[in-house]
């Protein structure tokens, strides 16, 4: 399918839940109540996590007020969330059920990318001022200055944005589509490779262009779990390049790489 026609016969038509079903929040929220909830002394029950987690309902709620408001373009968005608490608290067992969700909803309902190895968001992919007018008229939660990832970019200079052939993905965490993970290793041996990639020897003696953006290898969590979750285990011991490589992301929704040379 072609970005134009993703835009008038996909997106536009069935603008309330696309707009949700295109950010990475959104997508997360849907999975969420997709398995049910009901309300019950003034707090929001939510099913996905009844089988698996006992007495924290409260905690449950406020997690999901976080991501919804995040979903409809509050400030939150631009926030890390951080799950603290002793051992046996249920922070990992919370991450992976919306994991599984995540999955689960996706594999059901698969999700329009760029082809391109981020799986960009096609939304990002359009002009300036269309989706100044996307999030004018239909409060659709983009801005302006959203980048799509440098293939893309390429590609924009090469072919009409109209003519952007798009494909459906479905996420999985076997294969590290929108769903990765970053666990600190030695902070001496670890460089930021982890999180954005490196650069590929072989992918430049193919393209012989060092300031082509395909000679990247986007292997990195952040690309891996574009669209989706990366979890960041143990954040607070990771490095403080790390972090601030993830700060960037999450405010400005960009990866910002190294120079390819």
């Amino acid at each position: 399918m072609k970005l134009y026609d993703f835009l008038e016969n996909e997106f536009i038509p069935n603008i309330d839940e696309q707009k949700l079903r295109y950010n990475a929040h959104g997508l997360v929220y849907l999975s969420i109540i997709d398995k049910g909830y009901y309300e019950k002394d003034g707090i929001i029950h939510y099913r996905a996590f009844e089988e698996e987690i006992y007495g924290i309902d409260y905690f449950i709620h406020k997690l999901v007020s976080f991501i919804k408001s995040a979903a409809y373009g509050q400030d939150t968005m631009k926030r890390i969330l951080l799950l603290l608490g002793p051992p046996g608290s249920a922070k990992s067992t919370i991450v992976n059920i919306i994991k599984l969700l995540l999955e689960e909803y996706t594999q059901r309902n698969p999700v329009f990318a760029a082809k391109c190895p981020n799986n960009c968001n096609p939304l990002y992919l359009l002009p300036a001022q269309l989706k100044y007018d996307l999030r004018k008229k239909y409060d659709v939660n983009i801005e302006p200055h959203y980048l799509p990832c440098p293939v893309c970019q390429k590609q924009l200079k090469e072919v009409d944005w109209q003519e952007i052939e798009l494909q459906p993905i479905s996420f999985s965490r076997i294969k590290n589509i929108g769903i990765s993970t970053y666990a600190p290793g030695d902070p001496n041996t670890t460089d930021d490779s982890v999180l954005i990639g490196n650069l590929s020897l072989a992918k430049l003696s193919i393209y012989r262009d060092d300031t082509d953006p395909r000679i990247w290898n986007y292997n990195g969590v952040l690309q891996m779990g574009n669209r989706g979750i990366v979890e960041f285990v143990e954040i607070l011991k990771a490095k403080t390049e790390h972090l601030n490589i993830l700060l960037t992301a999450s405010q400005d929704k960009l990866i910002v790489s190294v120079s390819y040379t």
